[in-house]
């Protein structure tokens, strides 16, 4: 190599090198512009925070769909909790598409001391047939609310453990829902009661909840009982999946996957089926036997018709009988 060419190639490498980096635009400066701008290039943004210029899920193919043409995107940010620590991000952009099931979350972290921000990673997610709300917090938490057709719909809520090295899911609980196309319809939900930690362990402490009611027997609606039980998941401290834990919990395993779903069964089915739900609510039904309204005693005494024989049956079929 000649001593000119040498010293051109030093030349160019130093004038490039010693180009100023442009500074990460604040994740909230990002939201107005698209809030204020009729056609936004976010092909561009991409471009500048050196994200992936395509929409992509887990193990899906790329979507190249990433332009808000016509005011079609919203934008919204959260701040995340900083007790995560310095290397997590504290602020969350969604940038979600306005006709379509799409929203990609981007990661930031504010070095308040510096004013500056650093772009950490970011999250495509989509749901057919519903629709994404992100809330703060570290692990990430994603709902999810959808319809699966006439008399049924449900949301549920995808935990993510956000770092600068990777963005893992680690915990996904059903929230809420009901289902009337089934007998009896049931209306159900999961209230987080307690999150905490001890020196080996992460434990998450639900109530589920689920409300009975009348359906095809009946005219009209007629409130049943309710059920609640106490459900735990546990995690290896700071790290790893949440497990069901069915020993520090009141339900198992198969029951809340009775309970706490929307039925794939045909419309007022009996599901569960009886044998299931009379040892499921045994008290509740019993209560109801014997001092229940007669609307709820007609509604027991049609639905232990159709139950098979078992030791329940005839001890709610004679507390029924009972004056």
């Amino acid at each position: 190599m000649s001593r000119l060419l040498a010293a051109v190639l030093f030349l160019t490498a130093t004038i490039v090198f010693a180009q100023p980096r442009q500074p990460v635009p604040s994740p909230y400066a990002i939201r107005d512009q698209i809030a204020n701008a009729e056609d936004f290039d976010l092909r561009g943004l991409y471009r500048a925070l050196a994200l992936p210029g395509e929409f992509q899920e887990a193990g899906e193919r790329p979507n190249t769909k990433l332009n808000c043409m016509g005011r079609a995107c919203t934008a919204s940010v959260q701040e995340m909790d900083e007790r995560a620590g310095a290397d997590r991000p504290t602020h969350v952009l969604s940038i979600c598409w306005s006709y379509s099931s799409m929203c990609r979350f981007v990661f930031f972290h504010e070095n308040r001391r510096a004013k500056v921000w650093s772009v950490i990673r970011n999250l495509d997610e989509s749901h057919n047939g519903g629709m994404l709300s992100p809330s703060s917090g570290n692990p990430f938490r994603l709902g999810y609310i959808t319809t699966t057709g006439t008399g049924a719909h449900y949301s549920f809520e995808r935990w993510f453990d956000v770092s600068s090295s990777a963005i893992v899911p680690v915990h996904e609980v059903l929230l809420r829902g009901n289902d009337a196309n089934v007998q009896p319809v049931r209306l159900f939900q999961a209230f987080l009661v307690s999150e905490k930690s001890t020196d080996t362990e992460d434990i998450l402490t639900y109530v589920f909840y689920v409300e009975f009611e009348s359906g095809s027997f009946e005219p009209m609606f007629i409130d049943l009982f309710d059920e609640h039980r106490t459900v735990r998941y546990v995690r290896p401290k700071g790290h790893g999946r949440y497990q069901f834990d069915p020993a520090r919990s009141e339900m198992t395993a198969a029951e809340m996957s009775a309970y706490f779903k929307v039925s794939d069964a045909k419309p007022f089915a009996l599901d569960p089926p009886p044998s299931k739900l009379l040892a499921f609510a045994r008290k509740s039904l019993r209560r109801i036997a014997r001092s229940g309204s007669a609307a709820q005693k007609e509604w027991l005494t049609n639905y232990l018709a159709a139950a098979p024989a078992s030791a329940i049956k005839t001890e709610l079929t004679r507390a029924l009988a009972a004056k």
